[in-house]
């Protein structure tokens, strides 16, 4: 997401915080720094994304800043890190904190990569991406056609589509005013 109104460029992170949903503040645990907290309650089965960073493969770096996600592979071995450690090359969920216990724990981190790669050659051709385009915007026609109580669940590829339909919000906006108005 670009915030062209943005002036300080190492701010960068700080300004893409959802206001009426999150502050960032002091954290509480020790040595943390800064921390998201809620600024209202949040639905349950909410998603927040993707983090933002700079991916390498440098697990003592990653561990060093504080400000990077591992992405383990299915023998909990490390591909890769999103290092946020970069304000400027990051966004807010970089304040997000590891709790001190289990039970503190929250938020659960959802990781895309497993399912997503395995159709990632496929979605780059081009007649596919575009099929899947048409159906995530015949899911949005669906979603505005029916009642809100009626809960419909987008497939893999509708998800995949809408959360980076949702990094741009202003065409997002747009978007949802012309189709649910």
């Amino acid at each position: 997401v670009i915030y062209p109104s943005l002036v300080d460029v190492n701010s960068y992170a700080l300004a893409t915080v959802p206001l009426d949903t999150i502050y960032i503040a002091n954290s509480s645990l020790p040595n943390a720094g800064l921390g998201a907290f809620a600024a209202r309650s949040i639905a349950r089965l909410s998603y927040f994304g993707p983090y933002g960073g700079f991916k390498h493969n440098n697990y003592i770096i990653a561990n060093a800043n504080g400000y990077a996600w591992t992405i383990d592979d299915k023998l909990h071995s490390m591909m890769y890190c999103i290092d946020a450690s970069e304000p400027n090359n990051s966004n807010w969920l970089r304040f997000i904190n590891c709790p001190n216990t289990l039970s503190q724990r929250n938020l659960v981190p959802l990781e895309y990569y497993e399912k997503v790669s395995k159709f990632q050659e496929q979605w780059q051709q081009s007649s596919i991406l575009k099929q899947i385009i048409i159906r995530y915007y015949r899911f949005m026609q669906l979603k505005a056609s029916h009642p809100i109580n009626l809960l419909l669940v987008p497939t893999l590829d509708i998800e995949i589509v809408w959360q980076t339909h949702l990094l741009r919000p202003e065409i997002y906006q747009a978007d949802c005013i012309r189709l649910f108005r």
